[in-house]
């Protein structure tokens, strides 16, 4: 191309993904550079100016990054290291590393001087580089226009660019007029058109990318009672579409699938105390109890995510969080007010040294407060390593004492870039939460909590080794609000002859199978696998093996090793089944085992098979128990099932062992209660089960929705955040603002078996349902639904206080009937004759009450079938004497103040027994004491009902307590 009578080649410059940064400490190092921009964007490369090393010259250097929106990013925020401002801008290598202009004139020699970087470039000028390149630039937007395309794929996208971002639109078309910039949106709104000159559509593509990267996302679990259910109303949408009005912003509704089970409590009729939702027990392999009732967990896990009062975070010496993997995910997790504060704190602070500690504000983090701690790298084994970690966690204990926090979270420290061995790290870590708990009983720190990152294999392997060899060494300390065990330890029979037993959940049909799963004709059956997909490990993987013969295998060997957790899909060789499903297993943990249970499912399901079978996994060379490998497969089946199939109908679980398949019809047995699917006969002494089940009946689909957490999403800029979510929160809590209290003294003993079931329903209904007291229940919620539990709580306090009313019953019966053992006679109540088999003798039957009702009562009505009503009301004639006498008493203190319209008699005989049976026992308890005292009680009219069916007791305070009788002395009887 001529220019000024020149021939140049002009070639497009390529896109800008590098930066030229300035600025750096004297004291910054290469790696917290590289460890920095690697966390802004996709880090390609970092050189390093010559001159870095070398005091009192100034530090710079070149970032490449493998995108562009990297260098936005970089540029367009302030970059802070190690204190210091960084002086960021984006760096075109075609200018001052490989630029080439060809055309008539003399050689000469460009070395870049502007950046401090010896790159020496042969170049031809007729002039000026830099007057040549304008007037390219020049001739390219006069003489070419292009048109360019961006695509709005998410529907987010789509919602800010068409409803929020009009005005950011109209303002780039502004700004870039003089580039002959349009910009339009299709009539779908899937897409944005602009034209313009080269310069001018590369422009507005820049700032449509900046304007979709502003576009951040936050999340938060749905946990207030009420909210999944008022989101889910018409009111609850427009409270999300009004504050995504108002906040510029989307919000999602999302569901996910709870990893633990459902409740595992037994049926016993011990009462069980309603706690708070909040309680997650854990596996027993995972748990130890001190001897002063402490608790040491560990879990596989995101340190991040742990909720404790308490969380711990492992930094350097420099307070800089993008060094280090656990500072890294915290500071991400936690927001940038983490590292704000950790610098203000250097600015008023001496740098921390090895062994030190220092706690922040918590950010967006789950707990109350972080502690950052320094631990110092391991150099060879030496005792001091060793001795600046156990003082470390004993100072993260003390500070937590310090703070009143009951549980603290802890990640594996030091085995990372630090270089301690997993054994000693791991090793110390228990230790050192047992000697405190020994050293400080009384502090108010109960739960230890250590999270191992869920992609450290070594980690959770040499934890599951240490904790077990802890356990077993130790005696545990007794165990603080343990469930009662459901299943027994030793194997559960069956009959010699069982086969199969199946139950329905929804539209699955789930067995359990006696047999050999080499000779199942599912779809597809499960197998497991180690990581390197041998199939000649284990006894299981072995018999498919030999069944499917060498191509299954081949098969495998061609997808390489896998990680632990995942799961490979292959055909079945000669086997009667389409495919196999391998399980990648890497610890025999339950966590683990039903984590990989549960992909191998979805997995079925996603490839629209609808049948497969499962082993019982565990149960051999992962050393799990007969019901620990149950626990495993129908823990996985329940998370499974949480969410209907899409194509799955029938899943077997096939069992080849006698001894071990008891244990899996125990646990079928068990989701067929939970589910509702044709419920076993009960006995005639099994009533309250009956009732329990009676009042609180539920649907399949009700149980599984419990299973499913709901998460909502907030789409919009960093500064929209929290007030949007607030809004969300202010309008559940004013809808959710009326909480029902129930207080009975039945409450307390309540069975286990209708308080399970009660918690159950408010978590099907949003209802938060909890005892604040041995004789309360509280419900928190939406009205509605709190008042569809309420309903629910009283029909249980009903029936078991008609439960209370026949055992009372038979306690009279037996003390008023006189009981002879072996005697010979019969009795014929129709002729109310008795003949004495010995002698043949007739005699005449009266009956005698001991306990006798008043001679005033009329004779009580009985019902269809024949038997005394429990409630018969008589009206008073005015001239009775006994309307009489009640009236001059009511008159003593209400003359002149109320009218008598009516007095009734109430004739309850179970309950004047009952009475009567107490007044006797007192009265031989106290003599000739005045045992009986009269007393008139304002009572509410919807009260009387049950006052006149259940008697009077404290649970009907209320608005007339004490209103008539504040001075009124009364004897305490004894």
């Amino acid at each position: 191309m001529p220019l000024d009578g020149v021939k140049v080649l002009i070639e497009r410059a390529p896109v800008c993904k590098s930066i030229y940064v300035s600025g750096f400490s004297e004291n910054t190092s290469k790696e917290a550079v590289e460890s920095y921009f690697d966390e802004i964007g996709a880090l390609e490369d970092v050189v390093f100016s010559p001159s870095w090393d070398e005091e009192e010259k100034p530090k710079r250097v070149i970032v490449y990054f493998k995108d562009k929106k990297s260098v936005k990013k970089s540029t367009k925020d302030q970059n802070f290291v190690d204190g210091k401002t960084l002086h960021v801008e984006a760096f075109y290598p075609f200018m001052g590393k490989s630029a080439k202009v060809k055309g008539a004139g003399q050689h000469q020699s460009y070395k870049s001087g502007d950046s401090g970087f010896s790159e020496n470039t042969s170049m031809e000028f007729k002039q000026d580089v830099a007057e040549a390149v304008k007037k390219m630039r020049d001739f390219l937007n006069e003489k070419k226009a292009t048109e360019g395309e961006f695509r709005l794929d998410p529907s987010i996208h789509r919602k800010f660019f068409n409803d929020y971002y009009p005005e950011e639109l109209q303002k780039i078309k502004e700004d870039l007029s003089h580039c002959g910039v349009r910009i339009s949106l299709d009539e779908g709104g899937h897409l944005i058109r602009f034209s313009g000159t080269e310069e001018g559509v590369k422009e507005v593509e820049e700032r449509l990318y900046i304007l979709q990267d502003d576009i951040k996302e936050k999340s938060f679990h749905i946990g207030t009672p009420g909210m999944r259910n008022f989101l889910a109303q018409d009111e609850g949408k427009r409270l999300i579409e009004t504050v995504e009005r108002e906040n510029k912003c989307v919000i999602e509704i999302t569901e996910e699938t709870e990893d633990q089970a459902e409740d595992d409590e037994s049926d016993s009729d011990e009462p069980l105390s309603i706690g708070s939702e909040g309680e997650e027990e854990l596996d027993e392999d995972d748990t130890f109890f001190t001897s002063e009732g402490k608790k040491v967990i560990w879990r596989a896990g995101n340190i991040e995510e742990e909720q404790a009062d308490i969380l711990v975070c492992s930094v350097g010496s420099k307070f800089n969080l993008a060094i280090g993997a656990i500072a890294n995910a915290m500071s991400k997790a936690a927001g940038p007010e983490l590292q704000e504060e950790l610098r203000k704190l250097k600015e008023t602070t001496v740098d921390l040294g090895e062994g030190d500690i220092i706690h922040t504000s918590p950010g967006n983090l789950p707990c109350r407060y972080v502690i950052h701690c320094v631990c110092c790298p391991w150099k060879g084994g030496n005792h001091e390593e060793e001795q600046i970690l156990r003082e470390l966690y004993r100072k993260c204990f003390d500070k937590a004492s310090e703070l009143g926090a009951c549980s603290i979270g802890l990640p594996l420290v030091g085995t990372g870039n630090l270089g301690f061995p997993y054994a000693t790290a791991v090793q110390i870590m228990i230790e050192a939460a047992v000697d405190y708990s020994q050293a400080n009983p009384e502090s108010p720190l109960e739960e230890f909590r250590f999270v191992v990152f869920s992609g450290d294999q070594k980690g959770i392997t040499t934890f599951e080794e240490k904790f077990g060899e802890f356990k077993k060494d130790h005696k545990p300390g007794p165990k603080h609000r343990q469930r009662a065990a459901r299943k027994p330890t030793t194997p559960t029979p069956v009959a010699a002859e069982f086969q199969c037993k199946e139950i329905h959940v929804g539209h699955v049909v789930l067995k359990v199978l006696k047999g050999d799963i080499t000779k199942e004709k599912s779809d597809a059956i499960c197998n497991v696998v180690t990581q390197d997909l041998d199939m000649n490990i284990g006894t299981l993987s072995r018999a498919i093996f030999k069944a499917c013969g060498s191509t299954v295998e081949e098969e495998l060997k061609s997808k390489g090793s896998q990680r632990p957790g995942s799961v490979v899909t292959t055909s079945a060789g000669s086997l009667s089944v389409k495919h196999i499903v391998h399980m990648v297993v890497g610890s025999g943990t339950k966590q683990h085992l039903q984590t990989c249970v549960e992909k191998a499912l979805k997995e079925a399901d996603s490839l629209g098979l609808r049948s497969v079978s499962i082993p019982a996994v565990g149960s051999r060379g992962l050393g799990r128990t007969a019901e620990g490998s149950a626990e495993v497969v129908f823990g996985a089946i329940r998370a499974a099932t949480a969410r209907p199939f899409n194509s799955i109908r029938e899943v077997t679980v096939v069992v080849f062992e006698a001894s071990v398949i008891g244990a899996f019809v125990v646990e079928l047995e068990a989701m067929q209660k939970e589910t509702g699917d044709s419920y076993p006969d009960c006995d005639e002494e099994d009533e309250d089960q009956l009732c329990c089940e009676g009042a609180l009946e539920a649907s399949t689909d009700e149980l599984t929705k419990k299973r499913c957490r709901q998460k909502v999403i907030v789409h919009g800029q960093l500064e929209s955040f929290d007030a949007a979510m607030a809004a969300l929160k202010d309008g559940v809590a004013r809808a959710c603002s009326d909480p029902r209290v129930i207080k009975h003294e039945i409450i307390s003993r309540l069975p286990k078996r209708c308080t399970r079931e009660l918690k159950r329903m408010s978590r099907v209904r949003d209802v938060k349902l909890y005892q604040p007291e041995p004789d309360t229940i509280r419900l928190e919620g939406l009205p509605k639904d709190v008042m569809d539990i309420n309903s629910e709580v009283s029909n249980v306090i009903q029936e078991q206080l008609e439960i209370k009313y026949k055992d009372e019953r038979a306690e009279q019966m037996s003390k008023n009937v006189q009981w002879y053992l072996n005697f010979k006679a019969e009795i014929n109540f129709g002729n109310k004759e008795v003949t004495l088999l010995r002698t043949g003798a007739i005699k005449r039957v009266l009956r005698k009450d001991v306990l006798p009702l008043p001679d005033e009562w009329d004779p009580q009505p009985r019902d269809d079938s024949g038997k005394p009503e429990i409630l018969h009301l008589v009206s008073l004639a005015q001239e009775s004497q006994e309307y009489k006498v009640v009236q001059e008493k009511f008159f003593q203190s209400m003359r002149g103040k109320a009218s008598i319209t009516n007095i009734e008699r109430i004739q309850n005989p179970a309950m004047f027994n009952s009475y009567m049976l107490r007044k006797q026992t007192m009265d031989e308890k106290n003599g000739t004491l005045e045992n009986e005292l009269q007393l008139f009680h304002g009572t509410k009219p919807d009260s009387v009902t049950y006052i006149n069916v259940q008697g009077f007791n404290r649970s009907l305070c209320g608005i007339n307590a004490g209103k008539y009788t504040r001075q009124y002395p009364v004897k305490i009887l004894q």
